[in-house]
């Protein structure tokens, strides 16, 4: 949601939402617009599907929502981000099922020939573990220094697609 996209390319649109599930994301697409004239689409979802538990299926609500972007368009897929010791409304967040939304997103991606997968994930916690300082407090939302390590991990994809 706070992702500076202009970072990435010039006359961008963040339709982050707050809170918004890939459930919801797949009802609330069609009111996107832009979409349909976009040179690119980038898809991060995710992270409130495992904070709210509902990570369950989400390799078809991934694929669906490729399926709602233009044929034409190219797609840069961020995996989510990994999250720190996270306990919420009493229900800790495992990480494997953290790397199982990841391993999801991967698999769909790389199964459409117009996406670009970005291991996010990995990019922020090479070792298996958040980065120290990639993470604010809460253990789920990036620091400044966390959004950069980003960036420069969708850098490549977006190059790539420029050429």
């Amino acid at each position: 949601m706070a992702l500076a996209t202009a970072s990435l390319a010039p006359r961008t649109v963040n339709y982050g939402i707050g809170w918004q599930r890939s459930d919801q994301l797949v009802n609330s697409m069609s009111i996107y617009k832009s979409i349909e004239h976009a040179g690119r689409v980038v898809i991060t979802i995710g992270t409130n599907d495992l904070l709210q538990g509902r990570e369950a299926d989400i390799k078809t609500r991934y694929q669906t929502i490729l399926s709602k972007i233009p044929a034409k368009t190219p797609i840069v897929m961020n995996s989510v981000p990994p999250m720190g010791e996270v306990v919420f409304y009493g229900r800790k967040i495992e990480d494997a099922n953290v790397r199982k939304v990841v391993a999801s997103a991967k698999a769909v991606c790389l199964a459409d020939y117009r996406c670009h997968f970005v291991n996010t994930y990995e990019a922020l916690a090479p070792n298996g573990s958040p980065t120290p300082g990639v993470l604010l407090g809460d253990h789920i939302h990036l620091t400044p220094k966390g959004y950069q390590i980003w960036i420069d991990a969708m850098r490549p994809a977006f190059e790539e697609m420029a050429q």
